[in-house]
């Protein structure tokens, strides 16, 4: 639970570039002893969210364009081979949910909310990568997709006519589904993700290191200090488990 609130909150913007996660303080905020967020913090060091260094302990590390490139390059290469997967395995009610959520995305792109449609946009990605029923491959595809999250979402934003342009994208990508057409779709799926990756690294400072510059501290969500907090029982309070409700 401690890693993968940090992950999320690293993924997902709530800490700047160059952030120090400091053990005692995490720990405090979340309720728990340092122990778990000295093996959350590992964890992700072994993925190349945070670094330590002597002199200021762990630190966010945010991504360079170079990283970008990888990061995008490796989803490339796995969700193209992910698509093949999804044709043989979706089911006609997935494919009824696929054209329901472009029908969505349809409809904001004349309002121009950038949030809406990136919201929608996850869902098509969701369900396309859900539907390949290959478990290890799907999570390895997430790992990736959640470290370039606030970027996508950045560059959603940031470039005019993106919208338009992954909203064609994923309708081709849908018809080539709907044909049953894997090489084609896989084709379509590898040209998304090279244009999402030039949205973003065309733009201004794409050769800094990219980061959220959060303008309020990172606070652990009351839903998720509770859940932490009662996810064992304590030894000296037999009815520990039944106080989840009074919290």
């Amino acid at each position: 639970m401690v890693y993968e609130t940090l992950r999320e909150a690293i993924c997902g913007g709530q800490f700047s570039t160059g952030s120090r996660l400091v053990e005692e303080e995490l720990a405090e905020q979340m309720q728990v002893s340092r122990t778990p967020i000295r093996e959350a913090l590992r964890r992700l060091e072994s993925e190349g969210l945070i670094v330590h260094t002597h002199c200021r302990g762990a630190t966010v590390l945010g991504f360079s364009r170079d990283d970008v490139i990888e990061l995008y390059s490796i989803r490339e290469a796995l969700e193209g081979l992910a698509i093949h997967y999804t044709i043989q395995h979706i089911s006609r009610e997935e494919i009824s949910q696929l054209k329901a959520i472009v029908d969505k995305m349809r409809s904001n792109l004349h309002s121009k909310d950038v949030s809406a449609h990136f919201e929608w946009n996850q869902k098509f990605n969701d369900l396309l990568i859900e539907t390949c029923k290959m478990p290890r491959l799907t999570r390895l595809i997430n790992t990736y997709r959640e470290h370039l999250h606030h970027l996508r979402y950045a560059a959603m934003g940031k470039h005019a006519g993106r919208m338009l342009e992954a909203f064609r994208e994923h309708e081709q990508i849908l018809q080539a589904i709907i044909a049953k057409d894997s090489v084609k779709a896989e084709s379509l799926v590898r040209r998304h993700l090279q244009a999402a990756k030039r949205a973003y690294t065309s733009g201004n400072g794409a050769t800094e290191r990219a980061g959220s510059r959060s303008r309020t501290p990172w606070a652990a969500p009351d839903a998720v200090r509770r859940r932490v907090v009662f996810s064992t029982p304590h030894p000296d309070c037999p009815d520990y488990l039944n106080k989840e409700e009074h919290a």
